[in-house]
């Protein structure tokens, strides 16, 4: 005769195992699964696991962990944060248009226009580190890095200024035609990016 298996309980698998499985689902399976039974409910609700589910979806995605304070955040904040790739793929979905030819395409034309913010100008170069919580900047004289503050959060308003750097300190008397060439950001590690900014032209003496 058929029987029905019992549900898993917590205790018939090491915690670590249980969080070794979780990072093989995606993070919206796993809000799934705890709807399967109390022992699932409990596992998946586990603020640790979501901890080390978020760590693993920043390694997935490129993202910057320290965009995330994670064992500063709450089981809503983590969750929400590991579901942000998907959500934005899905964002993309819903408001992707067709492929049109841009020669024939019309021109569109700002809905607002707004003076720029944090320095920003026509000949600087941004780059907005992957996680979404770090601005770089970079313009011909200096380099810096604002903090947008974490995703999911309420925004400081202004965002501050963490780093600063100037990149073109001329000799006295002395007069500068350089531009801005490039601007590339890198990660060396789960805490560390690189930044390389490339100028271009000369200075006369």
């Amino acid at each position: 005769m058929a029987t029905i298996s019992q549900p898993p309980q917590k205790d018939d698998l090491p915690a670590d195992i249980w969080f070794e499985i979780a990072i093989l689902l995606e993070p919206r399976d796993l809000l799934t699964m705890k709807l399967v039974c109390t022992a699932l409910y409990k596992m998946f609700t586990d603020l640790d696991l979501w901890k080390y589910v978020l760590h693993a979806v920043c390694h997935r995605h490129s993202l910057f962990v320290p965009s995330f304070p994670i064992d500063d955040m709450n089981i809503g904040e983590l969750q929400r944060a590991a579901l942000g790739p998907h959500r934005w793929s899905k964002l993309l979905e819903r408001n992707a248009l067709p492929l049109v030819d841009k020669k024939s395409g019309p021109l569109l034309e700002p809905l607002v226009e707004n003076d720029y913010p944090f320095g920003i100008t026509t000949a600087s170069r941004q780059f907005l580190v992957p996680g979404g919580r770090f601005l770089v900047i970079a313009s011909r004289e200096s380099l810096g890095i604002w903090d947008l503050g974490t995703p999911g959060r309420p925004i400081t308003s202004p965002p501050p200024l963490i780093a600063r750097e100037s990149l073109a300190t001329l000799p006295e008397h002395s007069e500068m035609s350089l531009g801005l060439h490039g601007l590339e950001v890198v990660p060396v590690n789960d805490d560390t990016i690189r930044i390389a900014v490339a100028l271009s032209g000369k200075v006369t003496l």
